[in-house]
């Protein structure tokens, strides 16, 4: 059955302006999305929320290139282990978010989330920091920035 099957997974970071104002780079927001071999539907895990009151969610069957507000993506390729998309999901969403801190953001989240996938031996380190460098570059490119 689709979903508690170990597969081939290719994952993405996608990088979204954000929904309200300014283009600010602070203000973008970044998710992991995830692609099956098996067939099962694509999922997002992100953080949603607003400062201090963050939380980690997951969307299934969404398809973050649709969307008018994205800015970016980095292909992370395909994990160096075959998973259940059930298992990957259940492991990201155990990322923690840090409600302490006023300017943690969806940023920090995708950067933390890739760290703990290189600990399980889903990613090489090479992946995280370029994936992490890619997504920086779009993030700090925000069309707005030079208003402030």
């Amino acid at each position: 059955m689709a979903g508690n099957t170990p597969t081939t997974v290719s994952a993405a970071i996608w990088i979204y302006k954000g929904a309200f104002g300014l283009d600010w780079s602070e203000r973008r927001h970044t998710l992991l999305a995830l692609n099956f071999a098996d067939g099962s539907k694509p999922t997002i895990v992100q953080t949603a929320g607003s400062t201090r009151d963050y939380r980690v969610d997951k969307v299934d069957d969404y398809r973050p290139e649709i969307s008018d507000n994205v800015v970016g993506n980095v292909n992370l390729g395909a994990l160096l282990v075959e998973i259940s998309k059930d298992e990957l999901v259940s492991f990201l969403l155990k990322t923690p978010v840090d409600n302490t801190i006023d300017d943690w953001n969806s940023h920090h989240w995708v950067a933390e989330a890739m760290e703990r996938m290189v600990q399980a031996g889903y990613l090489t380190r090479e992946t995280l920091d370029r994936g992490t460098d890619e997504m920086a570059d779009i993030i700090v490119d925000a069309k707005d920035e030079h208003l402030r």
